[in-house]
């Protein structure tokens, strides 16, 4: 669904002039409210994301732009300077109980990481080996497990076991779907 371009704009306006705001955004067809002040934007594989400081949470949380129903000023919440969201993602989006990880991918999953990698993610590249080390918080593990399946048969290896068998799990259930589908 391409995006709404008032509305991208609104978004945008609201970042630049550091104003909270109140969001409808609605997702699997449930439409939630939410109270935030949106500071990043970016885009990718075609689609707009804006990143947001969510003030019940007190986490950052990002959006897809296509989905967000409506945006409107709010004065329930105090605004936060911009200066307070330009630290590093490590601060920022990482919770207590995060797990480190490392996952070893050959020079041909180079692309898939410039392609698409999140803020809790840098890739290294050192004496001809290539890993990407990061973090995921405790209610991403199926997301970020989702995340290395794209990268298939450039997977080398994966740190720690636990995200591993997870990815493991999820290949198994797409496999045991698609056998059931026959």
């Amino acid at each position: 669904m391409p995006i709404n371009p008032p509305l991208f704009g609104h978004i945008l306006k609201m970042a630049v002039n550091e104003r909270v705001c109140e969001v409808c955004y609605i997702k699997e067809k449930v439409e939630k409210q939410y109270h935030v002040q949106f500071f990043d934007i970016t885009s990718a594989y075609g689609q707009w994301y804006a990143t947001a400081y969510n003030f019940l949470t007190q986490k950052p949380q990002v959006f897809r732009c296509d989905r967000v129903h409506s945006v409107q000023p709010c004065d329930k919440y105090m605004p936060k300077p911009l200066s307070e969201f330009l630290v590093s993602s490590r601060k920022m989006f990482r919770d207590k109980k995060a797990v480190d990880f490392e996952v070893m991918i050959s020079s041909r999953g180079v692309d898939t990481f410039y392609k698409e990698h999140y803020p809790s993610m840098e890739l290294h590249q050192e004496n001809g080996e290539c890993h990407i080390r990061g973090f995921y918080n405790k209610e991403e593990e199926n997301f970020i497990a989702n995340y290395f399946i794209i990268y298939g048969e450039t997977l080398l290896s994966i740190q720690p076991d636990s995200l591993k068998n997870l990815i493991l799990e999820r290949l198994e259930s797409i496999k045991n779907h698609l056998v059931s589908q026959s």
